[in-house]
């Protein structure tokens, strides 16, 4: 590499921001109307599967003036706007990494929703990888060095150390991690080869 030459990455800061949070940034008049009714729609329904509610994404409003310096960090930022263009699409990076921005554009309001509808699937799927990704790097910082499951079972498990081993017998182990609305539990145990037929 020549004195001359010099990388030409440029340098973005880490992204913020807790898991499953979405910044969506547009003007309140937007927000307050029926286009953020169908963001709310697609981005803070319900998440299927769970027994208790909870919203695909915790979603916190900002008009576009706020969207400077830090808060352009967030990992997951939908921007919905008024403009001459006509895009539904992700960009990758924009102002931190890792970040998905989800940029939704239309000259009207009827136009909004429908690239609202049109590109909400794919956006959310982008942001949802996104956060897997995160909380997986966050798991990993604090690993459970407990042997248990290996020592038990011949079997290796990377868990968090938030988890704990809370009943061990012969050929029983159940381990877990209290969460807001009561537990999040592993168990373990063998059962002979002919327990299932196929």
């Amino acid at each position: 590499m020549g004195c001359e030459e010099k990388s030409k990455k440029k340098y973005k800061p880490v992204s913020v921001g807790a898991i499953n949070s979405l910044a969506v940034v547009m003007e309140s008049q937007l927000w307050e109307g029926k286009v953020g009714d169908k963001v709310r729609e697609y981005f803070a329904a319900p998440m299927v599967g769970l027994t208790w509610e909870e919203p695909v994404f915790s979603i916190e409003h900002m008009p576009q003036q706020v969207f400077t310096g830090m808060t352009r960090h967030r990992r997951s930022v939908l921007f919905v706007s008024l403009d001459s263009l006509d895009v539904a699409h992700i960009k990758t990076d924009l102002y931190a990494t890792p970040q998905k921005v989800g940029v939704i554009k239309a000259q009207t309001e009827e136009q909004l929703m429908a690239n609202l509808e049109e590109g909400a699937e794919k956006i959310i799927a982008s942001f949802k990888e996104n956060e897997i990704e995160e909380a997986q790097k966050r798991f990993k910082r604090s690993l459970s060095k407990d042997k248990v499951l290996e020592e038990k079972f011949g079997i290796s498990l990377t868990i968090p150390s938030i988890y704990t081993v809370g009943k061990e017998e012969d050929n029983f182990v159940w381990i877990d991690r209290q969460i807001q609305k009561g537990t999040m539990n592993i168990i373990a145990y063998t059962l002979p080869a002919d327990s299932f037929k196929n």
